[in-house]
């Protein structure tokens, strides 16, 4: 399967630019304010390490860069987190509601504004090395297993092209492990980056998580996107934003701190 391409529109940032950016801003405070536009909410999910709890804090590379956009459009908003079905829904089905990271796929391409791509991720099959019972190195064998995906996710999308059968379905990615380290699943399947996060919390020395199988070109790219209904100042707005963003330092020094 070959990775999905979407290349952003870019252009020069200048001085009007930002004198454009600026004036957005005000609009978007005058619309709200007088309540002809929406509420602007911003959701989300635990994706470590573009979204983590650190101590008491929301952190991560991906929330780095949406509190840098809305700081730039003027917008002061809290970030809310929940469990991803519930966020997708919110932000496909409610004008002027941010969301990251999001995967950009051909089913959801209508769906959304792509405000800017964050990252590529790549996908696998994991499992126990102590499980020595799993074993594949091809894709019809892995029908065999049970495997636990997230529900309303990307990879439930490929696990359907794929045609994987033997699903279990979850809320997100700490529970499929903890499902896995139960061994009440066989595999699972999901994001590279965020399963070896939590898989170095939830698993010891016994039931160390190892990678079973992987694609060639499996991999999808994450973006910040807001409703397809949303204000276009508030479209406009963030776009511009992220390329300032991503035309200066500042984005490539939070890659670099996030080690992406």
């Amino acid at each position: 399967m070959r990775a999905l391409e979407f290349k952003p529109l870019t252009f020069r940032i200048n001085r009007q630019t930002l004198f454009i950016i600026s004036g957005i801003a005000l609009l978007l405070l005058s619309g709200f304010l007088s309540g002809k536009e929406p509420p602007v909410r911003v959701v989300t999910e635990m994706l470590p390490p573009y979204q983590i709890q650190n101590n008491t804090q929301l952190d991560g590379f991906s929330v780095e860069v949406v509190r840098l956009l809305l700081q730039e459009i003027e917008l002061d908003l809290s970030i809310e987190v929940m469990p991803w079905p519930r966020a997708f829904k919110i932000a496909s089905t409610q004008p002027n509601v941010i969301i990251f990271s999001i995967a950009r796929s051909p089913e959801r391409e209508s769906q959304f504004h792509w405000i800017g791509h964050l990252h590529t991720e790549r996908y696998a099959f994991f499992k126990l090395d102590s499980n020595t019972s799993v074993a594949t190195n091809n894709l019809a064998t892995l029908n065999s297993y049970s495997i636990a995906i997230a529900r309303d996710t990307i990879v439930e999308d490929y696990a359907k092209k794929l045609e994987l059968s033997n699903l279990e379905l979850t809320t997100d990615i700490k529970q499929m492990l903890l499902m896995l380290k139960s061994q009440r699943v066989d595999v699972v399947f999901d994001a590279e980056a965020a399963v070896r996060y939590y898989a170095q919390n939830l698993a010891g020395e016994s039931d160390k998580i190892v990678k079973l199988y992987e694609l060639d070109n499996l991999s999808s790219e994450l973006y910040v996107a807001v409703n397809k209904n949303s204000s276009p100042a508030l479209v406009e707005g963030l776009r511009m934003a992220f390329q300032k963003l991503a035309e200066g330092e500042k984005l490539k020094t939070i890659r670099q701190k996030w080690r992406l």
